[in-house]
């Protein structure tokens, strides 16, 4: 066996990006369907949306498909370790009206739980007004979360009608406002000061007209 300490496990850990590196095209019969396990649906920002048409449609034509990856893994940092009651520290920073965040505590509570308990945790959904309207989701607000490994250390920051519900801490907005500017966004996840997260995962739109039953039933 070879031992490694967490140093060295951290220098294997992917960069996160929102970006899809096209390595090669190659005609569709080449890919064996083996590959084709779990399906994803991508979708271009606002700036992609025309070229990433062309390509689409250009691949279609030829019978082509693009080989490429991508990581939406957080960011690693350099910071202090954030940690409470003796335990490495999750620290969420979000709102209730904001999709982004609605679909980002689905995968949190599922990690989370592995190593914990939640108590009082409230259904909600995201605004009706914003984009991805009505994300099914779960509250943090007054909620508990008991880990004999874990803190977790959730602030809601807006209610669902985009009105002040909790404030950060000084040191808790420090750090959401350094890696998320002025005025900060949503959501912000820190874990142990290891890592950052400045976005959502995932689209919010593949929650779109699910309960919160349903969705957790998928998991």
């Amino acid at each position: 066996y070879v031992m490694l300490d967490p140093d060295e496990l951290d220098v294997l850990r992917p960069k996160g990006s929102h970006a899809i590196e096209i390595e090669e095209f190659v005609d569709l019969d080449e890919i064996d369907p083996l590959y084709f396990e779990q399906p994803y649906y991508l979708v271009p920002d606002e700036r992609g949306t025309k070229p990433y048409k062309l390509l689409a449609e250009a691949m279609v034509e030829l019978n082509k498909v693009a080989l490429g990856s991508d990581q939406l893994s957080p960011k690693k940092v350099s910071d202090p370790p954030l940690s409470s009651g003796g335990k490495p520290e999750v620290l969420f920073i979000g709102a209730e009206f904001c999709p982004y965040c609605a679909a980002e505590r689905w995968p949190l509570l599922q990690a989370l739980s592995r190593f914990g308990t939640f108590s009082n945790l409230n259904e909600i959904s995201s605004s009706s007004t914003d984009t991805d309207p009505n994300t099914p989701t779960w509250s943090f607000y007054k909620s508990s979360y008991t880990s004999k490994y874990i803190s977790f250390v959730p602030v809601e920051n807006e209610t669902r009608t985009s009105k002040s519900l909790e404030n950060p801490t000084n040191a808790q907005a420090t750090l959401w406002e350094k890696y998320t500017g002025n005025p900060p966004a949503f959501p912000f996840i820190d874990y142990g000061g290891k890592y950052v997260q400045t976005s959502q995962s995932y689209d919010p739109g593949i929650l779109a007209g699910l309960t919160q039953r349903q969705v957790a039933s998928q998991l």
